[in-house]
């Protein structure tokens, strides 16, 4: 069975779509910060800022949806989530040591917090 057809149950209907179209923006976020394709992210490349764009995405999607690891590792065409628990581990220390990577990291976040909370609570007419 492939990893990409697993569906959580609780991620059925309305949660289901709100959680691709996240991921849509989210991977657009990273791939225009980190100058590389969507096809590049979910490559098994090992360059440097092809990971970093791993990491920053799984980061990211972990701390700012209710997205699983086992659906990060099935958007980033890992086999299992034991692959990003290594990266979201190697995110937090980057935070601490490489300035570069957390300031593009801390970038991505802050833009898909501020699309994340237009699109959960879009703003409202007023009505007169």
């Amino acid at each position: 069975m492939s990893s990409h057809t697993w569906l959580p149950k609780r991620r059925r209907g309305y949660e289901w779509d709100m959680s691709r179209k996240n991921n849509q923006i989210l991977t657009d976020l990273v791939c225009r910060a980190f100058g590389i394709t969507p096809a590049m992210l979910c490559s098994r490349d090992k360059h440097f800022d092809i990971v970093n764009a791993r990491m920053t995405y799984a980061y990211v999607l972990r701390h700012n949806t209710t997205s699983t690891l086992f659906r990060i590792a099935a958007d980033l065409g890992y086999g299992d989530h034991s692959t990003v628990v290594h990266l979201l581990n190697r995110a937090e220390k980057f935070l601490f040591t490489k300035e570069e990577s957390a300031a593009k990291m801390l970038q991505v976040q802050a833009e898909f917090t501020r699309l994340y909370a237009s699109i959960q609570h879009p703003a409202t007419p007023i009505q007169s």
